[in-house]
């Protein structure tokens, strides 16, 4: 959902530097692989739906731009908060 499923009408989701899509596809792996603690159902839609947002938002950043950088932190962050530990290479 946030990393195949690009803007064709946005000029900058819509061909992603490869760099770039190194770098998301690397935090998203880790995002995906890691072992979260959620209280109940209701957590973890609410966690997913908001690092959804999050993530489609980052998208639409210029890579190397102060709201790139922003949106991964808030990524991670909000992540962090539920057990993610972010790796070098992430």
């Amino acid at each position: 959902m946030v990393y195949l499923q690009q803007d064709a009408f946005d000029e900058i989701d819509a061909c992603m530097p490869r760099e770039r899509q190194l770098e998301s596809f690397r935090l998203l792996k880790g995002l995906i692989d890691a072992g979260y603690q959620f209280k109940d159902k209701d957590e973890a839609r609410s966690f997913f739906t908001e690092l959804t947002s999050l993530y489609k938002n980052w998208n639409y950043s210029a890579y190397g731009s102060t709201d790139f950088a922003r949106y991964r932190k808030e990524i991670v962050d909000l992540a962090v908060k539920h057990g993610y530990i972010e790796t070098p290479e992430a």
